[in-house]
């Protein structure tokens, strides 16, 4: 497919003006506008889960619920390992969506990133003892627990971005408590924790 600049006419009039940058294009001369990027205006949240045991297989690390009005839109998700394994071992995390909040385990609020905004509706919660109830996978990556700290920097077990610049949308849960998200360790691995943030924001739009 081919692709080249066109223009597009537009009649001045009086009033406000708007900020351009005059060029020429083939024959046309046209005025190209000046964008200032603003700070993002919607609230936006932190949830953190520190020292959580991933000993067993499928445990829930940590899960994410709307709240009864407002859409929720997960754009980043953090983890790194806290207290060393017994013995180095492969294992992995993935993101399933739940359609019934988990019970039992330890609440955690949502922090405002803006202390003036108002408190976030969702909810979340590590390591439940009544798991909810899991639907469709959105995302999974292997990793390795480590057995002893490396001679080198270690990096993240994952780093997830969703939303601009990337291509992706972010994570969307529909507004609803029975609809959210959690982390889930695929393998257990004996004395390992881990510690895991989840940055979303809400809204009433998609």
């Amino acid at each position: 497919m081919a692709y080249a600049e066109s223009v597009t006419q537009v009649t001045e009039g009086s009033g406000k003006k708007l900020h351009t940058f005059q060029r020429t294009i083939g024959a046309n001369v046209v005025e190209d506008e000046v964008v200032l990027q603003g700070i993002p205006y919607l609230a936006s949240y932190h949830v953190f889960g520190t020292g959580l045991a991933i000993a067993t297989s499928n445990d829930q690390v940590i899960q994410l619920m709307a709240g009864a009005s407002l859409d929720v839109y997960v754009t980043r998700i953090y983890g790194t390992q806290g207290t060393n394994a017994g013995a180095a071992a492969i294992s992995g995390f993935e993101i399933v969506r739940l359609s019934t909040a988990g019970t039992g385990g330890g609440s955690v609020t949502p922090t405002q990133v803006d202390a003036s905004d108002a408190a976030s509706g969702a909810t979340a919660m590590t390591l439940p003892t009544t798991p909810g109830t899991t639907g469709s996978r959105l995302w999974r990556k292997r990793a390795i627990i480590r057995g002893a700290i490396p001679a080198v920097q270690e990096l993240p077990l994952f780093d997830e971005r969703w939303g601009p610049p990337a291509l992706t949308k972010p994570i969307r849960i529909v507004a609803g408590t029975s609809n959210g998200i959690c982390i889930r360790v695929l393998t257990g691995v004996a004395t390992a924790t881990v510690d895991v943030a989840v940055e979303f924001f809400e809204a009433n739009f998609r």
